[in-house]
C-alpha cells in the first residue's frame, strides 16, 4: 500500500516538474496569402500538364511564391463529357506590415469577398502571377474546358517550429489508463 501511495506521489510531482518547465519546441505563426486555381482539362492532356506546372516551380519559386501542390479530380461538365479538374495551390509568405495587417483583418472578418483578399500587395501579385505565368503558358499548349470554376482563395496562419520552420504538429494526447479496484 505504502509503495503505491509513493508511486501515485511521485508520478504527480513528475508530472508538475515537467508542465512547469514546458516544452523545448519553439513556436511561431506565419502569414500566408494562397490561390487555389482549377483547371478542367482532357483526361489525356493532365499528366503532361502537371509536368507543364512542375516544370515552372523554379519561376514560382524565384517571384517568392510557393507552389504548395496539385491535386487532381474526375470531374464531368454540364454535358456529362468526362475530364480532369487539377487545383493547383500556390502561396506567398507574408512579410510586409501592409499585408499582415490585411491579412488579420481578413481572418477577423465573417464575410469574405475577392476584392477583401486582392486588396492585399502580396495577393494581388499572387492573383497577376498566376494568371499570366501559369494559366497561359497552360492555354498556349493545351486546350482547356474551364479555368477557375471553383477556384479558392484567402488567407491563414500556420504555426510552425522556430527551429526546423516545418508546420508545427501537435503531439497527440495520451490518455493514461487508469485501472479501477
Amino acid at each position: 500500500m505504502n509503495t503505491t501511495v509513493a508511486t501515485i506521489l511521485g508520478t504527480v510531482a513528475l508530472g508538475l516538474i515537467k508542465s512547469k518547465i514546458g516544452s523545448g519546441v519553439r513556436l511561431k505563426t506565419k502569414c500566408y496569402t494562397y490561390l487555389e486555381e482549377t483547371y478542367d482539362v482532357k483526361i489525356e492532356d493532365a499528366a503532361n500538364i502537371i509536368r507543364l506546372i512542375n516544370s515552372l516551380e523554379p519561376l514560382i519559386n524565384e517571384n517568392g511564391f510557393l507552389l504548395q501542390g496539385i491535386e487532381t479530380y474526375e470531374n464531368s461538365d454540364q454535358y456529362e463529357n468526362q475530364n480532369i479538374r487539377l487545383r493547383v495551390n500556390i502561396r506567398k509568405l507574408l512579410t510586409s506590415v501592409p499585408d499582415l495587417e490585411v491579412c488579420n483583418e481578413w481572418l477577423n472578418l465573417e464575410q469574405h469577398d475577392f476584392e477583401d483578399w486582392e486588396s492585399g500587395i502580396a495577393s494581388s501579385q499572387l492573383f497577376r502571377f498566376v494568371g499570366r505565368e501559369i494559366t497561359d503558358k497552360i492555354q498556349e499548349e493545351f486546350q482547356l474546358y474551364d479555368i477557375g470554376d471553383e477556384f479558392d482563395y484567402g488567407y491563414e496562419k500556420v504555426i510552425i517550429n522556430a527551429d526546423t520552420g516545418e508546420p508545427y504538429k501537435a503531439p497527440l494526447s495520451r490518455h493514461p489508463k487508469l485501472r479501477k479496484i
